[in-house]
């Protein structure tokens, strides 16, 4: 009983120390438990009262909840025959924690267990406690339980302990319980956010030159029996000429005509054969095309695109018209 008496000690010393202590978040921590205690066993039992060894190890699923496996040990002796009849226990617990952020927590306890004491039984256990955090990751842990024997002997047994509480893993940072304060007031004021940058504006796409669309067909008109290109063509020109650039393996086909106005001895085949060679000039002259890749074809008055009886219509049909070939 000595050893229950200077526990007992033990546990009134620390709680009287001031309560300038620690606290931290304890969700995700482990904690182990060495304690000593008392066991008063059920008199049907017939075994001695003896010191109870216990270590408990648990973790703890949130600041409030937690569970723990426990082991203990007590050096009975028989009462009627003086023999040994140690008892030896597997538990295990859960645990609910008031107050978690406090250094003085109070909690309450249930759990099952087996036991051997006499022959082995199950039990049922419920209990409270009070843990005092003394120093980071240490408190001291005081609490009682009472054992309820399942099956045919109902017993009762209370064990009373007082240990201490070594808790390791990820937690919160330490404060003190004498500095009860709103942890909002001295947390940094949020950095104002940083505008995003504006997108940069999008590149005006470049201007598309119409004289540089390739087409595979142009038709030039010309003044009456003239075979002069006027400059008013160099962008249809300049078409073709984009195209066969773009397909170095095509050629053109020049054909010139000719309307049927002038006298009956007027060379109108002739005329038409001036005006495709005009063109074939202009395109390589002024639009660099190989000669090679451009043939000529002089048609005269066929295939009118128009009638000659009239001003307008004459002046359709005089006409070159290039056509690209692949």
């Amino acid at each position: 009983m000595k050893i229950s008496k200077v526990a007992c000690s033990l546990a009134v010393a620390v709680l009287a120390l001031p309560l300038a202590s620690f606290a931290v978040s304890q969700s995700g921590q482990f904690f182990a438990t060495p304690s000593i205690g008392s066991g008063w066993f059920d008199s049907d039992r017939q075994v001695s009262n003896e010191p109870v060894l216990n270590l408990s190890l648990g973790y703890n699923i949130t600041d409030n909840i937690a569970v723990a496996l426990s082991y203990a040990h007590a050096s009975n002796k028989d009462d009627v025959t003086g023999n040994s009849a140690s008892m030896n226990q597997m538990r295990i617990d859960g645990l609910y924690r008031f107050m978690a952020k406090s250094p003085l927590q109070p909690y309450l306890l249930a759990g099952i267990g087996r036991q051997n004491l006499k022959g082995s039984n199950s039990f049922l256990d419920y209990g409270v406690g009070l843990t005092y955090d003394f120093m980071p990751n240490v408190a001291l842990d005081v609490g009682v339980r009472r054992q309820y024997q399942l099956g045919t002997y109902h017993r009762n047994d209370t064990i009373a302990a007082v240990g201490i509480q070594f808790s390791f893993g990820p937690h919160g940072s330490a404060f003190s319980a004498d500095e009860s304060f709103d942890q909002n007031e001295i947390a940094p004021a949020p950095m104002p956010e940083q505008a995003a940058p504006p997108a940069p504006a999008p590149e005006a796409a470049a201007p598309v030159n119409p004289c540089a669309v390739p087409v595979n067909e142009v038709a030039i008109s010309f003044a009456s029996a003239s075979d002069m290109v006027s400059s008013k063509y160099d962008c249809q020109l300049s078409r073709i000429a984009a195209f066969l650039s773009v397909n170095p393996k095509s050629s053109a086909m020049i054909k010139g005509y000719a309307d049927s106005s002038g006298s009956p001895n007027y060379n109108n085949q002739g005329l038409s054969q001036r005006r495709a060679e005009s063109v074939k000039d202009y395109l390589v002259t002024q639009k660099s095309i190989n000669s090679h890749r451009l043939i000529t074809q002089a048609l005269g008055t066929e295939n009118p695109v128009a009638t000659n009886k009239t001003v307008e219509g004459r002046a359709k049909n005089r006409r070159v018209d290039v056509t690209t070939i692949k």
